[in-house]
């Protein structure tokens, strides 16, 4: 195989193994944190969780994981005593009736795929010689773009005291690329819960 022809397929496989290891990360971040400056300390026995902005099945997926991430508080999914479709005022009541001293809620603003590229590698071509004009040769043509895919979800999370209705803490979330939803939803979990810890507000 030429030197040109081998080198080409190198970069073309680095460049979709690459794709495939983005394709198959999942991340989330929180791009921006507001609490209430009058708030020191966040801590629920019992935390209502409902999620929002999206399907039954992944409502119930996020929900149920979010749970299972929280160990330490006895967590209600809103998916065990209420359906998608339920009207604000039932939830409130429902949060009211589960005797929850926390009500977290999550709210899928956004879920889409944004495409994009990989750009192209410029390639030589020819043999290399015992000097450098093969090294320092312009390159003779670019491979071509590869077609990138990413699913870009934007969260909200918001954290209530029921006993005075009162926000307590919010953030919104970044996640890309979840492996699934109840993935997202130990993300989710997992994320805030450092924030409060990295703010003071939980142990």
């Amino acid at each position: 195989m030429k030197p040109s022809v081998l080198r080409h397929s190198l970069l073309v496989a680095t460049a979709l193994a690459s794709l495939l290891l983005l394709a198959g990360c999942g991340s989330s971040r929180i791009t921006e944190a507001w609490s209430d400056p009058t708030v020191t300390k966040i801590s629920y026995q019992r935390l209502f969780v409902s999620v929002t902005g999206t399907d039954a099945t992944t409502r119930a997926a996020f929900e149920n994981a979010i749970g299972a991430a929280l160990p330490a508080a006895h967590v209600v999914a809103g998916n065990t005593v209420l359906p998608a479709t339920a009207a604000p005022e039932l939830l409130a009541a429902a949060v009211a009736q589960s005797k929850c001293d926390g009500f977290a809620l999550v709210h899928v603003a956004s879920d889409r795929v944004v495409k994009g590229s990989l750009p192209g590698e410029p390639v030589k071509t020819g043999y290399p010689s015992t000097t450098d004009a093969y090294a320092n040769a312009a390159p003779q043509f670019t491979t071509p773009e590869i077609p990138t895919s990413n699913r870009v979800l934007t969260i909200t999370v918001a954290l209530y005291e029921t006993a005075s209705d009162k926000l307590q803490w919010r953030c919104v979330i970044e996640s890309i690329n979840p492996s699934s939803n109840a993935d997202l939803g130990t993300e989710i979990a997992k994320t805030v819960a450092a924030k409060l810890r990295s703010q003071g507000l939980v142990k």
